[in-house]
């Protein structure tokens, strides 16, 4: 809209002389600022749908990338990216299987606690924008069943480096459990052998949620939707 629509033209013709004024008109100028107001909050609205529209193909496209993996050592490899949190943890015997792949994939994801061999142990670690931000066992493994079900656990509850809370809890007894809760959402699928809860820092938003059962030579991967909010 051009400034002088702003004005309202007033012809005179009191005199021998026509004379033509400009009269400022405020009803015309708050139309004016309207319709920039008006067109700014359109184009935001457009720019920001279409942004909205490529995260949810991204992570659409990340989401379908994990959900074919069945492989724990693939696995391992697709996860090890600075993209993601990955939040791990142990349920009933989860050791037996492990082989030197799955132990060397462990290890370049940069944890520092060896699984290998530690029979019925409880174990927990959360790794943050591709850095151990905390990791723990609740025994040395090797125990007895009777001490196993008096002390074998561990648990622990923090952020990420964008705000999002998270509590997890290891109990390594075939009666324990696995919970890894993200945001007041139960995301573990609660298994025998490790589970993972993959967290993209970019979407913010949970792609995968996987069990890898390393006690069973076979190393199958189960994935179950998230159950209901569970607090410990």
């Amino acid at each position: 809209m051009k400034l002088e629509n702003v004005f309202t033209m007033r012809i005179d013709n009191d005199s021998d002389v026509t004379e033509t004024k400009a009269v400022f008109n405020p009803y015309k100028l708050i139309i004016c600022i309207g319709g920039i107001i008006l067109f700014s909050y359109c184009f935001s609205f457009v720019r920001l749908a279409l942004e909205s529209k490529q995260q949810h193909k991204e992570k659409a496209q990340y989401q379908y990338q994990f959900s074919e993996i069945t492989d724990i050592r693939e696995y391992l490899s697709a996860i090890n990216d600075s993209r993601y949190s990955i939040l791990i943890g142990m349920k009933d015997e989860a050791s037996r299987s492990l082989n030197q792949y799955i132990l060397d994939g462990l290890a370049n994801l940069g944890l520092e606690i060896s699984l290998e061999g530690r029979w019925f142990m409880s174990y927990i670690a959360v790794i943050d924008k591709g850095n151990l931000a905390y990791e723990a066992a609740g025994n040395n493994g090797n125990i007895s069943y009777e001490e196993l079900a008096a002390k074998a656990f561990v648990k622990h509850s923090g952020k990420l480096s964008d705000g999002s809370q998270y509590k997890i809890f290891s109990a390594a007894a075939s009666a324990g459990r696995c919970s890894i809760i993200i945001n007041g959402l139960e995301y573990s699928v609660n298994r025998r052998g490790l589970n993972f809860v993959v967290y993209d820092n970019i979407t913010r938003t949970v792609i995968d949620s996987v069990c890898f059962d390393t006690w069973a030579e076979t190393l199958d991967a189960v994935r179950l939707p998230p159950v209901s909010m569970i607090i410990f």
